[in-house]
Parts: structure tokens; C-alpha cells; sequence
């Protein structure tokens, strides 16, 4: 059965240049030449890229017709690619098979291309579900031509310049930390989770340089932010330090770190003879970007190296994959400060900017390029004031970076977990910061800072008896939204103060409807939104263990009627579902299979 998919790749199929230069040229005396070697090349004729580079052409014609086959299907929600999201995982993976002969262009092209199904349009507008900006065009053609000549950063000697990029990278983000440019280190690695890791185990060699070689010996710990991300558990289980040993510090009322109970912790891990791995503070996550106090934590740290008299100093590392892009503020103020006229974004912006700033005092920050820096995923950066190679035990070489001075000896599979190390996130992250400089991002910042207000303004005066803003705390751009239904007039917090038992209410109506325009015939018949939702949603010391939901806007097509017609969209969605709930329609699917939480 032939698929609107292929029919699709069959129409522009006609457009894929064959160029006969393509054609590898061959001895003229063929006839006298004995073959051993067979033409595998033949089979695939023009499929990869010839010795001479002259079949390009191809590469570029068949993205064409990849990306007209996808935009060819309709679909009325424009947030997302249609998609029957009933289907079971078993009985879609029973068939799966390897053919014994390959399948045509058409048809091995039209099942790959099912991958794509239910994925987020995060160019457009309605998708509003995490932090994940559609990539600068720029990036995309460098990281497609990154994919054809395949380089492989684990060596320099093949990958050519990439490393020498990769440095450029690591010393320019140093530099905007106000770190010594000379003195700090780093590289790309495969997302902020990896930052996390990276940090913890240089931690770990720096309070136990036999770590190295004889492995965990010593009772380590990980202490950090309850506002910090959900991986660091995880990444203490792969680390061999144990979930148990990540101990989470509540936060104060601010959002930020409470340090009272936070200098107490340590001291209390100390004093009972364990080793503190890393200290993680906050650079502000996806429901508040709240910033820890990174001065005031190393003066807590500093001190318990002194009063226990430690051989080593408690690596402390920073956060930041989402809140580094606000160190362009400090920068270069002079600039935002003529551009910005909005009172409220410019006060965000002055606040955060103050509160970044103190990373100088940090041991080691990560950071996301595909978060704040429009870079295709994944682009994630660990970077160290003072780097320590993880593989040496010899402490008196722990900043010689020698042997990366020339070319050909820059052997990263020494340093990092992985061997195969793909380059496209380090083209990807330089050259956006050579193509929007200080200024660019200052402006991207503001942009979406800017649509935060929007919302606000919208919300306020138009919205206020659907919508209730419960993060109005944050100094990001990110909205965390309670929805007022049944003519609920109860605040967030109003309602996180009653009995169980309606609280239990108001989970079970929230958990519908996150269903009904996630899942439900509904999100298929609209263009609702697709947002983002939070299980149980806290800040500071306020209750809070209730759901809510999440906007992130991050398309940078969003405009103020654009805001009003996000509204709108999903006030007209909590009324069908009213209406739905009053009268028992079928419009109604919950599943009660999901049985997870959508991470956040």
C-alpha cells in the first residue's frame, strides 16, 4: 500500500539532481585492468558524496523534498505534527524487521520520515511546552555539512580545526565569567546532564586524587538546591556515589538555596567523615529562574575547608545551562539599557544580570546552547576555572594542559567519557556567538523577556477569570499558569490550604485536562496550544504540591496578537472541556495508562 508520504516523496522525487559529473571517474584502459574489488558504489548510484564533492547538489535537493513530504500533510494543530497518540508500543515494535533486501528511495524514505510524527513545531508560536527554541538557519546548514564530512572531535589529528573551535568556545565563555582565560578549561559534551556529571566526578578527584586509580573508597556526597534539576540523583547512581547521597537543601523564600541549612548540612557531612563531592547551586530552572547566592556559598565552603582543615576545597559548580546567556548583560550594559523602555523587563534584567554575575566565584559552570542560544540540540558545554584533567593523579599537574599546545596532541578521548565525540553542537555554538555577539543576545533576551510581560499584561486585564500567573516571582520568561475552573476563584495558594480531599479535586481535574488538549480528539479538531504541565508545583517556603501548567514561548515569530490568540485559544479549550465534563461527551479520553510525568 503506497502511503500520502511516498506519493509525496514519488512527486518531488523527479527534482534530485544527478549531476554526470557525480560519476567517479575510472581508468580508460578498464578492459586491461583485473577486477577484485566490486562496483559497490554502482548500486548507489550518486547516494554518497563522490571523491570530487561535485554531487552537493544532491544533498541539498533531497533535504528539499524531505522537508516538502513533511510539510505536505495536514494537520490543524499547529504546535505540533499530527499524530494518533493512542497507539501501544509492543504491538507497533512486533514487526519490527530488517529486510533482506533493501527497500527503494520511496519506501525506506516514507518509513523514516513516520519519525516524525508527533514532533514539536518550536518555530511556531503555539508550541509552548519547554525550552527548546527553533535553531538559527546558520547553524542548521553548518551542522548538515558537519554530518557529511563526519568529523570526530576525540582527536584533532582527524578532526582538523574543531577542537581549536572548541577551545575558542571554552576560552570566550571563560572570559565572560570573568575567570582567567589561560588557567580555565572545558568542552562540548551531550547535554546539561552531562555538565552535571562532569562537574561531580572532577569534585570527586579533587578531594580524593586516588579516586583514579583505585576507585570510590571514601563515603562522598553531593549536596545541592532542591530547586536543582532531577538529574543530579541519577547522576549520582552512574557516578557509583549512590542516590541516597545527593541531599537536597530547601529553598528560602525567595526560590533561592536556604543557607542556613545548607551551612549546617555541611558541616554535618563533615563532621560524621565524608567527603563533599560537589556542592551544585542553582542557576535558576524551568518553572523560576531563580539564582542562588554563589558568593555567599563559597564563603560557607571556604570556611568548612578551614575549620575542618581539608586538603582540598569543595568544588562548587553553577547551574547556569539556562540563565549564562544573561551574562551578555554585563557585558556590555550600556547597550541593553538604551533599548530596553520596558520598566518591568529592564528591572528583570538589571536584577538577574547582578545575580549571574557572581559565577566568578563559582569552580565550574554548564551550559546549553540549544536552550538560550538557538543552536540545534544537543550543544551543552562544561566549562572549569581552573580545569583538572580527570585522568592524572599526579596533583602537581592538575592544571597542564601541555599536551594540547600543538597540533596533533589535542587527545580528548583521554578527558571525556565519550570516544566518538560528534561536532555539530561545537559549529553549532561558535558560530552563533561570532553571528549574534554580545548585542544579538542581548536583544534575543530582551525579546523573550518582552513576550513574558505580554502575557502578563494579557493575563491581567483580559484573562484574570481563566488565568492565574502562580510564578510572578521569577526574573525569567518562562509562565507557570493555574486555571481557574468552574468559576474557581480561588487563588494557587488559596486552594493548596484546603482539605485533601479537594485538592485531590482539583489534581484529577487538572490531570483531564492536560489529557483533553494533549491527547483527545480535541487537540486534533484545534489549534490549542501545546503547553507545557507541572505535577506539583512549589517556590521558596509558600505551599505548594498541586499541579499547574507551563508556557515557554521561545518562537521568535511571536507577536503581541499572537499572545492574544494563545489566550484565547486556551480559554475557548477550558470551555469545551466545561461543557464536556457537564455533559459526559465522548470528546473526553482520559488515559489511564500514562504513567509518567512529562519532565521538566
Amino acid at each position: 500500500m503506497v502511503t500520502n508520504i511516498e506519493k509525496s516523496i514519488s512527486k518531488w522525487t523527479k527534482h534530485v539532481r544527478s549531476p554526470a559529473s557525480a560519476q567517479v571517474s575510472t581508468s580508460t584502459d578498464v578492459a586491461k585492468v583485473e577486477r577484485v574489488i566490486p562496483n559497490f558504489a554502482s548500486k548507489f548510484a550518486n547516494e554518497f558524496l563522490t571523491p570530487q564533492e561535485s554531487n552537493i547538489g544532491t544533498l541539498v535537493s533531497k533535504i528539499e523534498l524531505l522537508a516538502a513530504s513533511l510539510s505536505d500533510v495536514k494537520h490543524k494543530r499547529q504546535g505540533r505534527r499530527a499524530i494518533d497518540s493512542h497507539f501501544d508500543y509492543k504491538n507497533e515494535t512486533k514487526d519490527s524487521e530488517i529486510p533482506l533486501q533493501g527497500l527503494d528511495y520511496n519506501q525506506a524514505t516514507a518509513r523514516s520520515l513516520e519519525a516524525f510524527e508527533g514532533t514539536i513545531r518550536w518555530h511556531n508560536p503555539n508550541a509552548l511546552f519547554n525550552l527548546v527554541p527553533s535553531p538559527l538557519l546558520d547553524t542548521v546548514a553548518l551542522s548538515t555539512l558537519t554530518t557529511l564530512y563526519n568529523p570526530n572531535a576525540f582527536y584533532d589529528f582527524t578532526a582538523g580545526k574543531f577542537n581549536l573551535i572548541e577551545k575558542r568556545v571554552v576560552k570566550a565563555l571563560a572570559k565572560l565569567a570573568g575567570w582567567d582565560w589561560e588557567k580555565a578549561g572545558g568542552f562540548y559534551t551531550t547535554g546539561g546532564k552531562s555538565t552535571l556529571l562532569y562537574a561531580i566526578k572532577t569534585g570527586i578527584n579533587k578531594s580524593d586524587r586516588q579516586v583514579i586509580n583505585e576507585g570510590l573508597t571514601n563515603n562522598h556526597v553531593v549536596i545541592t538546591s532542591a530547586a536543582c534539576h532531577f538529574s543530579i540523583e541519577s547522576v549520582c547512581n552512574y557516578l557509583g556515589i549512590g542516590q541516597n547521597n545527593c541531599i537536597r537543601i530547601p529553598t528560602g523564600a525567595n526560590g533561592t538555596i536556604d543557607l542556613v541549612k545548607l551551612k549546617t548540612q555541611i558541616e554535618d557531612a563533615l563532621s560524621q567523615g565524608k567527603q563533599i563531592a560537589c556542592v551544585i547551586a542553582s542557576g535558576g530552572g524551568t518553572l523560576n529562574l531563580a539564582i542562588d547566592p554563589v558568593y555567599e556559598i563559597r564563603k560557607i565552603l571556604d570556611q568548612a575547608a578551614d575549620d575542618f582543615n581539608l586538603s582540598y576545597k569543595p568544588h562548587l559548580h553553577f547551574d547556569t545551562v539556562i540563565s549564562w546567556a544573561w551574562l551578555f548583560f554585563n557585558a556590555d550594559p550600556s547597550y541593553y539599557r538604551t533599548q530596553v523602555t520596558n520598566a518591568n523587563v529592564l528591572a528583570k534584567i538589571e536584577s538577574a544580570a547582578k545575580a549571574i554575575r557572581q559565577i566568578e566565584a563559582a569552580d565550574s559552570f554548564g551550559i546549553d546552547f540549544h536552550k538560550t542560544g538557538l543552536c540545534p540540540a544537543v550543544s551543552s558545554f562544561f566549562v572549569a576555572k581552573s580545569f583538572e584533567d580527570p585522568t592524572r593523579t599526579n596533583i602537581g599537574r592538575l592544571n597542564s594542559l601541555a599536551e594540547h599546545d600543538s597540533f596533533g596532541d589535542a587527545r580528548y578521548c583521554d578527558i571525556t567519557i565519550e570516544n566518538s565525540r560528534a561536532c555539530l553542537g561545537i559549529i553549532s555554538a561558535y558560530h552563533v556567538l561570532q553571528r549574534f555577539g554580545i548585542h544579538g543576545f542581548q536583544d534575543y533576551l530582551s525579546y523573550l523577556l518582552h513576550i513574558r510581560e505580554k502575557f502578563r499584561q494579557s493575563v491581567s486585564e483580559k484573562f484574570s477569570q481563566v488565568f492565574e500567573i502562580v510564578n510572578p516571582h521569577t526574573q525569567g520568561f518562562e509562565l507557570v499558569l493555574k486555571i481557574n475552573f468552574f468559576g474557581d476563584t480561588l487563588s494557587y495558594q488559596q486552594i493548596c490550604q484546603l482539605s485533601e480531599a479537594r485538592k485531590e479535586q482539583y489534581r484529577e481535574i487538572c490531570e483531564e485536562f492536560r489529557q483533553f488538549i494533549t491527547y483527545g480528539k480535541h487537540c486534533n479538531d484545534t489549534n490549542v496550544p501545546f503547553i507545557g504541565y507541572v505535577r506539583k508545583y512549589s517556590f521558596g517556603t509558600e505551599p505548594g504540591d498541586l499541579p499547574a501548567f507551563l508556557l515557554y514561548p521561545t518562537s521568535v515569530y511571536t507577536t503581541d496578537e499572537t499572545v492574544e490568540q494563545i489566550l484565547g485559544s486556551l480559554q475557548e479549550a477550558v470551555q469545551t472541556f466545561k461543557q464536556a465534563k457537564a455533559t459526559g461527551e465522548p470528546v473526553l479520553t482520559k488515559r489511564k495508562d500514562l504513567q509518567k510525568d512529562p519532565p521538566k
